[in-house]
């Protein structure tokens, strides 16, 4: 836990203050020694703590539990990660990474304005700490838990779309604090610099895990993907931007248990070319290894189409065959090449380490084909 969560956490009259706003219990206090914190996993570089902070709230004779999310958000370059990025890359990195965009989103009147069933969880709080950091106290989200369905994937797909439908780059329906994306930019810094030198290594095609798991056209097929790229994000371009959540995975996408779908994570909200959002819904358990290959494409297929008809409640007038470029082309361009967990080539091969690879390996598969039926350009066949 960063010091700021922690000297938040420790004062009491800020964790009385939201914890009365949470519970609208106004006059009660907080149980003396009731207060504990439950670290959060997050790996992103402008998150500097994700703390779970729960506790009992005494109003009389009447205990009452809590929870709330405390974030932290600061600056990509107080980040630990900092130290390992090339200096040429730094500008860049700043500019890809607005980490203000999250507490600005949540400032906005945007959680006024998102279609039925979709909500952004309720926020307390919001404190500058200083000008490279920002401390968030949120809702935290009762939710279920478990797989998706492919009904899960289609009614978010539909919520997302309707987000995207109801605010066109071109005519927005009220002034929000979001940027265009450069998903160019990603490619021609994280991936052509990084990832695809790494994957002309000998050594990671030839690596004891990775041989048994692949297929025998994939190498080739991601160097001409590789190639077909730039014309690839030519062609998304060219299509209409829409608002996009930007990390619109599933594990970002929390379904209450009332029934609603709540978003959170709002740091990479931007203008994307439609569709954007239907790749981040696939590929977040496809990454993570929840999401059993052989329902890939019935998965994107659910998220689309949910998309496009959500695209069209709100009126939209974009073709479906456009939405489908946008979608293929942002997933494509986006996971393609780190689809192969090259980082676990370095630890022990457990079972589970096993499976893990050999799932992103068919997911790695699934997408060069997925690139090969949108796109005429580059086809790695």
């Amino acid at each position: 836990m960063s010091e700021v969560a922690e000297r938040m956490i420790r004062n009491r009259a800020v964790v009385t203050r939201v914890v009365r706003a949470a519970t609208g219990r106004r006059n009660a206090e907080l149980a003396a020694g009731a207060v504990r914190s439950e670290p959060v996993a997050v790996g992103a570089m402008a998150t500097e703590a994700l703390v779970r902070v729960c506790g009992t709230l005494v109003d009389g004779d009447d205990p009452a539990p809590w929870s709330v999310v405390l974030k932290v958000v600061h600056s990509p370059d107080r980040s630990p990660v900092w130290a390992h990025i090339p200096p040429e890359f730094r500008a860049v990195t700043l500019k890809g990474i607005r980490w203000r965009t999250e507490p600005d989103v949540y400032r906005s009147a945007l959680h006024h304005l998102l279609p039925a069933g979709l909500r952004m969880p309720v926020v307390y709080d919001i404190e500058e700490v200083d000008d490279a950091t920002t401390a968030i106290w949120m809702e935290d989200v009762a939710h279920r838990d478990g797989p998706w369905t492919l009904d899960d994937y289609r009614r978010a797909g539909r919520l997302l779309g309707r987000l995207a439908g109801r605010f066109p780059e071109a005519a927005p329906a009220a002034p929000l604090p979001v940027h265009p994306a450069d998903l160019r930019g990603y490619f021609d810094g994280r991936i052509r610099h990084g990832v695809l030198p790494a994957l002309r290594d000998e050594a990671i095609w030839a690596h004891p895990m990775c041989a048994p798991a692949v297929d025998g056209d994939l190498r080739r097929d991601l160097h001409v993907l590789g190639g077909a790229a730039p014309a690839i994000l030519d062609r998304v371009d060219a299509l209409p931007r829409t608002l996009a959540h930007g990390d619109a995975c599933p594990q970002n996408l929390l379904w209450a248990v009332a029934g609603d779908l709540v978003a959170i994570d709002w740091q990479f909200a931007s203008w994307r070319a439609v569709g954007y959002d239907v790749g981040q819904l696939v590929a977040g358990h496809a990454e993570s290894g929840d999401l059993d290959p052989a329902q890939l494409h019935a998965t994107f297929a659910a998220a689309l189409d949910g998309y496009t008809a959500g695209l069209l409640e709100e009126g939209s007038s974009i073709a479906a065959d456009d939405v489908a470029l946008g979608a293929a082309g942002a997933l494509v361009v986006r996971s393609a090449f780190t689809a192969l967990p090259l980082e676990l080539l370095e630890v022990a091969p457990t079972p589970d380490v096993s499976r893990l690879f050999e799932r992103r390996a068919r997911f790695a598969r699934f997408l060069v084909d997925l690139a090969a039926a949108s796109f005429p350009i580059g086809r790695p066949t």
